[in-house]
């Protein structure tokens, strides 16, 4: 049985002795092994006989290396250079374990480490200098009232704030371990979202739910009405007895593209209602399991309006 990863890495640090590695999991088709190295900062290191096409990267986030060992394989090593992702980067890693679990020989894992690693840059390389626009703006506080609202309640505060993938550019928003939720904001008089691909809606082996939280915008400032920075305040004072999941939290929102900005003062809304969907056999969606492979990137509007017959009280029901 796989093995998390940080405790990996806590049993590495408990030896004294550096470098030293674990391999993750004997049944895993990659060569993947935590490791620390001569100065205790973390790896993951894949081994394989394919020399990689990359030798040497520095990435914004990343350090990646690769050198021929004395046994005629290939050690291609990631190391985390900024301190501030640290808790994102394992993460990732994780990510990388899975995601080459199903469907990865050997033969192909270097460059399927590559790919992800430059998915991994492209995510934490994000400017975070500006504002979100329109769409990110909805798309964050409708998860964010999702979070506060529906998952800490149920869930609890660790289990929500570790479900909360959306920033990390999962297909869901949140992935818990009895299901999946993907949340969309709708304006308050609309009943339309834009589903961003067609994995989205389409999972195997996992119970998954549509919540669509209706957002309007409320420049009169009535009884319930929020702005971003205050959203974000209440969660942080909800979770201010759980330094790690604070921390966590605020890495999120930073990969997320949020930072502290007096201009999302002048945003105020209200959240007229949420609506959940369990999508099941029926629920009209586009699934990339259906469609020719020809077809690439897609994105479709979806009217849940037309989707009552599948709509649930709660999507923890």
């Amino acid at each position: 049985m796989s093995r998390a990863l940080e405790d990996l890495w806590r049993e590495l640090a408990s030896r004294g002795t550096a470098p030293v590695y674990l391999r993750i999991d004997d049944q895993h088709p990659l060569d993947l092994y935590a490791g620390l190295d001569v100065d205790g900062e973390k790896l993951l290191v894949l081994l394989t006989k394919t020399e990689p096409a990359v030798l040497t990267k520095r990435y914004h986030a990343f350090d990646v290396h690769s050198h021929l060992r004395q046994d005629g394989r290939w050690a291609l090593n990631m190391r985390l250079r900024k301190a501030e992702f640290r808790r994102i980067f394992a993460h990732l890693c994780e990510d990388l374990i899975e995601a080459s679990r199903v469907g990865c020989a050997n033969t192909d894992g270097t460059g399927f480490v590559l790919d992800r690693i430059s998915r991994w840059e492209r995510l934490l390389a994000r400017d975070r200098s500006g504002l979100l626009d329109e769409s990110g703006l909805r798309g964050l506080i409708g998860e964010l009232i999702f979070l506060e609202k529906c998952a800490i309640p149920v869930k609890g505060v660790r289990a929500a704030v570790e479900a909360w993938q959306g920033p990390l550019d999962a297909e869901q928003d949140f992935h818990f371990s009895d299901r999946l939720v993907e949340v969309k904001s709708c304006g308050g008089g609309s009943s339309k979202v834009v589903i961003s691909s067609a994995e989205q809606l389409d999972v195997y082996n996992a119970r998954l739910y549509l919540s669509v939280v209706s957002l309007e915008s409320s420049p009169d400032g009535p009884e319930g009405s929020f702005h971003l920075p205050g959203l974000v305040l209440r969660l942080k004072d909800v979770l201010r007895n759980d330094a790690d999941r604070l921390a966590l939290f605020e890495e999120r929102l930073a990969v997320a593209g949020y930072a502290e900005r007096k201009e999302y003062e002048d945003r105020i809304f209200v959240v007229q209602g949420i609506r959940h969907y369990l999508v099941e056999p029926g629920f009209p969606r586009l699934r990339r399991s259906e469609m020719p492979r020809a077809i690439g990137a897609t994105h479709y509007e979806l009217d849940v309006s037309m989707c009552d017959v599948f709509q649930r009280s709660s999507c923890f029901e």
